[in-house]
């Protein structure tokens, strides 16, 4: 059993698994029993390639929002392979993805970066708390191919939102040090469209392919619906691929 609910009850879940089977839970918990969300906090479990799980780890304990936890599995040079754990957070009323690295004995990593914060306090993006890590492939697992792709929304003359954008940035690492690329705009959605799901793989060297599922708005043909008169709807699926700019500015050092 990885978890028996004792301090609190799971709101989201997801998983990953190292080449040598070793597999990671990530989760986010309810501490409060109430839905306060300022009582959500971040957790992860290991679990061995025999079954054999193992200790389960708050990776935070604050008052503030954590959410939406992610987790991939990643190559840090010869032989060393890590879990990277990522979650939206909002600290002081700004918003963040927190980032921890993890080995397959759950042993937390003190040389990795703590967070994108160099990426939202440059204001060249929003990164809310719908992000996703890009899946990584067997040809294509390096630190240096860590994908964060993130959904923004594009308003009218009006000011009102009206379609999505779907962006992308990587982690890059030289030398010792660790940046962010620049943004990177992988699909802009039609007019009155927005996404409700996305999902990201890394294909090939900086290149990245997403599949969106998204809802269009169809203002001139109106639903009545319980008496309230609404948009049309219509739920389309998108396919996008982009590149990364080998030699694109990156944003500030973390």
């Amino acid at each position: 059993m990885l978890y028996n609910g004792a301090t609190g009850s799971v709101k989201a879940l997801q998983a990953a698994m190292l080449p040598d089977g070793t597999a990671m839970a990530v989760y986010s918990l309810d501490r409060s029993g109430t839905g306060d969300t300022s009582a959500y906090e971040i957790a992860y479990c290991t679990v061995a390639a025999d079954g054999m799980p193992g200790t389960a780890m708050l990776a935070t304990c604050d008052s503030n929002l954590d959410e939406n936890p992610q987790v991939v599995a990643a190559n840090f040079g010869s032989g060393d392979d890590r879990f990277v754990i990522g979650w939206h957070s909002v600290r002081d009323g700004s918003s963040d993805i927190q980032l921890l690295a993890v080995d397959g004995s759950g042993t937390m990593s003190n040389s990795f970066p703590g967070s994108l914060s160099a990426l939202t306090s440059s204001g060249n993006a929003v990164v809310g708390g719908d992000f996703r890590f890009a899946s990584l492939s067997e040809n294509y697992r390096s630190i240096n191919d860590l994908t964060i792709v993130w959904n923004e929304t594009v308003n009218n003359a009006n000011g009102a939102v009206d379609h999505g954008i779907l962006k992308a940035a990587k982690l890059r690492y030289a030398a010792n040090t660790y940046t962010l690329s620049a943004p990177l705009k992988l699909a802009e959605l039609p007019d009155r469209t927005l996404a409700d799901h996305f999902d990201a793989y890394v294909s090939g060297p900086n290149q990245v392919q997403a599949a969106i599922q998204a809802t269009q708005y169809d203002d001139r043909n109106p639903q009545v619906i319980n008496g309230v008169t609404v948009p049309g709807e219509k739920t389309n699926l998108y396919t996008a691929t982009s590149d990364f700019i080998t030699d694109a500015v990156a944003v500030e050092q973390i």
